[in-house]
């Protein structure tokens, strides 16, 4: 009898390994520890799984205090990857928001499940048609010390640079970014941010995707871009247009219209939100991921309260399911194709594809026949290719409708570039060893913001002392403003039970004596000077 029970024990652990069971109860019953969820990532789609050669893992970073950062490459082997539109999941951006950690992970089991039984078409075709990169936590840091910020108290989705505040916007914003940032923010796109935000951004560069849905907590709706506004405004109420809008709002809103409750939202129309109509953020993932690469971004507020019970993860997690492969399936209509040197047929390095009239995002052409894929509305467009040592090319296409109930149409086009004269070879040559210089570049800059964690405190004390009285009195006025618009703004999203009006008042008490101390400080500084 004892060696039947120590049997089942090693095929328990076995079982554990294999990703086939949880470690306690059933899928989603509750919260995967960081050590868990790096040895479920690991063994996911291996060969003692029950579905080999489904996905793969690999860290694309780690934490400030060392902890990886896990993503998982889920996709039907049989079918071309490379040439697939990628779509992105992640979860757990902040600490304290833990619910996207399971609806990630658990999504994955529930492909795996139906891709192994081949009994389900939404999961098998999803599978065939495109890659799902899935990104369970992004902040195992905060995870572990129940809090929103990493290990270092930073905010990850106010770290990112930003595409008015640091210096991609007009000119109005670009001259109030001093005011509302450290000078070291706009000192490069990775300088003195966090490890945690320089691996998401390399991530996001590396495998750029056509959509994207970012798990938070706090409230039930879809939130689209912009985040933030061109004048770098933080008052709320004021709808920030992309370029992107009608595509944007489209993904919302398939995403509110699945999610059970979602749309029936009394407080956003149709489940979904204008991020900045509802409150305007900056340095968010969102707003800088859809600059960067043509990410259609979507931040879903997946729960009323943060930190849900565990006993309301199955419900949760059901709740979630159907919306993400609805959003994730309505994503892959548009524009896809390859960008190609005219006289060669080879791909071009560098190039990137815009829309004429959309030109603020761009979308990379990656892979090795230089694909890009453009997620896009039915409808006649005007594509351009650009590339260093190449003149531009465009080209007019149209996306058509689907039929009634059918899968998203896609347009195929193959865009052709011709060599500028006089070296345009050399120059694409240096445009290559340029991407291999700005590559290690990442890595190395990514290297030391680890290394700055250690000498954080002597860092900081040191950075503070540069700083000038009048950045000072701009931060405070800054941070002053963010308690009052939390206050205002975001206290209503909990019920009274949840937040007594004494919370309000202690936190807004707080936050006038924290202001104090920093404008005495700033006083003092100016005395030095």
């Amino acid at each position: 009898a004892q060696q039947q029970q120590q049997q089942q024990q090693q095929q328990q652990q076995d079982a554990l390994l294999r990703g086939a069971v949880r470690p306690s109860g059933g899928a989603g019953e509750r919260y995967r520890s960081n050590a868990e969820l790096e040895v479920w990532a690991r063994s996911f789609g291996g060969d003692g799984s029950r579905c080999p050669g489904l996905g793969s893992a690999w860290t694309f970073g780690r934490s400030s205090q060392g902890e990886p950062l896990w993503a998982l490459d889920v996709t039907d082997p049989s079918s071309n990857s490379s040439a697939k539109p990628v779509v992105k999941l992640l979860g757990n951006t902040h600490g304290d928001e833990p619910a996207g950690r399971e609806i990630v992970a658990s999504l994955a089991e529930w492909l795996c499940e139906r891709w192994a039984r081949k009994d389900d078409v939404q999961a098998t075709s999803l599978l065939r048609d495109a890659r799902l990169l899935l990104v369970p936590t992004l902040n195992p840091d905060g995870f572990e010390k129940h809090r929103r910020g990493n290990a270092a108290g930073a905010d990850l989705n106010r770290d990112f640079p930003d595409p008015w505040l640091d210096g991609d916007g007009d000119g109005v914003a670009q001259a109030r970014a001093q005011a509302h940032y450290r000078v070291r923010r706009a000192g490069g796109r990775t300088k003195g941010r966090q490890p945690e935000t320089v691996a998401a951004m390399s991530l996001a560069q590396h495998a750029p995707c056509v959509a994207a849905i970012a798990y938070h907590e706090g409230a039930v709706v879809a939130n689209y871009a912009w985040d933030g506004h061109p004048s770098g405004d933080r008052r709320h109420g004021s709808y920030s247009r992309c370029p992107d809008d009608d595509t944007q709002r489209m993904l919302a809103s398939a995403y509110a219209r699945t999610h059970p409750s979602m749309s029936a939202s009394a407080q956003f129309k149709g489940g979904i939100t204008n991020g900045a109509a509802w409150y305007p953020l900056y340095g968010g993932n969102q707003d800088w991921e859809y600059v960067n690469t043509g990410c259609m971004f979507i931040t879903v507020e997946a729960n009323e309260q943060k930190w849900p019970k565990e006993q309301r993860l199955p419900a949760l997690i059901a709740d979630h399911r159907g919306a993400t492969l609805a959003l994730a399936r309505a994503a892959l209509g548009g524009v896809t194709g390859v960008v190609v040197d005219a006289a060669t047929g080879e791909r071009v390095a560098g190039a990137r594809v815009t829309v004429l009239g959309r030109e603020k995002s761009s979308t990379p052409a990656k892979g090795p026949s230089g694909e890009f894929f453009r997620t896009l509305l039915p409808g006649t467009y005007v594509l351009r290719a650009s590339a260093p040592g190449y003149a531009d090319g465009t080209q007019t296409v149209t996306v058509p409708r689907a039929a009634d109930g059918g899968e998203p149409s896609v347009a195929g086009v193959r865009l052709e570039l011709v060599t500028l004269g006089g070296g345009g070879q050399q120059q694409q040559q240096q445009v290559q060893q340029q991407q291999q210089a700005e590559e290690q570049q990442q890595v190395q800059q990514q290297q030391q913001a680890e290394q700055q964690q250690k000498v954080q405190p002597m860092a900081l004390a040191s950075e503070e002392a540069s700083w000038s009285a009048s950045a000072l009195a701009a931060q405070i006025e800054t941070e002053v403003s963010d308690v009052e618009h939390w206050v205002e703004v975001e206290a209503h999203r909990y019920s009274a039970s949840l937040l007594p009006a004494g919370v309000v008042v202690m936190v807004a008490l707080l936050a006038v004596v924290a202001a104090a101390r920093r404008r005495r400080r700033a006083r003092l500084s100016a005395g030095r000077r």
